[in-house]
Order: structure tokens, then sequence, then C-alpha cells
């Protein structure tokens, strides 16, 4: 277990921390938008994607990449946009079927990569990416939007 990187100090790290507390947070910013407190939605997820920049640079400047992280990173973004676009829909700010198109791609995208292998799928994940940031963007011009 060691030799796959699951020490402790490759374990308890700055950014595993941070992507832990991104996680976390998807539910509380669900909450939020159910009680259409828009602000403080608006706020966390701003925090939360500043995060995900922050653990990735962390993890390169000091050399706290881990296995973990590798896992923790993609599930927290996936936690974090699946409880946002969950609660979106819910709550009647974004069609239904968009909610669902959004939320299969980050459940539908893992599981063809673990079945094709990453060879097999590195221009699906590459046009996925791309249409993550745009659904970033968009995401949060709604939820600024509705701050207003």
């Amino acid at each position: 277990m060691l030799e796959a990187g699951w020490t402790r100090d490759a374990v308890l790290t700055i950014p595993n921390a941070l992507c832990v507390a991104r996680m976390l947070s998807g539910p509380v910013v669900a909450a939020l938008i159910l009680k259409e407190a828009w602000g403080p939605a608006f706020a966390l997820l701003t925090a939360a994607g500043i995060s995900d920049w922050l653990d990735g640079y962390i993890a390169r400047k000091l050399g706290q990449g881990s296995v973990l992280g590798s896992y923790l990173d993609p599930l927290a973004d996936k936690v974090l946009v699946c409880s946002v676009v969950g609660a979106l829909a819910y709550q009647g700010s974004l069609p239904m079927p968009l909610a669902a198109l959004i939320i299969g791609r980050d459940v539908i995208l893992p599981s063809e990569t673990a079945l094709w292998g990453i060879g097999g799928v590195v221009a699906l994940t590459t046009l996925a990416s791309g249409l993550g940031y745009a659904r970033a963007y968009f995401a949060g011009q709604l939820l600024k939007a509705r701050a207003h």
C-alpha cells in the first residue's frame, strides 16, 4: 500500500483538504440555493471554484500531488456541480432536461473512462473538459444574476 502513494504524508496534504472542503461545500451551496440565498450561494460557489484552482496549484508547486488527490479532485467537482445543478433544477431555475444532461454527463463520462481505458477517451475527455468549463461559467453567471 505504501508503494501506491498511500502514506500519511501523501494523504494529509493541503490540496486534499481543499478537495474535501470543496466536496462538502456542494450540499451547502445546494441548500442555500433552495433557500434562495443567492448572495451566499454565489460567494460559496466562487470560493469553491477558487479552491479548485488552488489545490492544483499547491499540489504542483509544493510537490503534494497524490494518488488520493487524483480521485478526490474530480469527485469533489462532480459533487459540487451535481449539487448545484440539482438544486437549481429542483427550485425551477434550470430546466430539468438540461439538468439531466449535465448530471448525466458527470455520471456517464467517468463510467466510459473506466470501461474504455484512458487511451480510448482522450478526445472525449478533452471535449467534456471544455464543456465543463463552459458549464461552470454559465452556472456562475446564473447565480450572479439571481444575486442581484
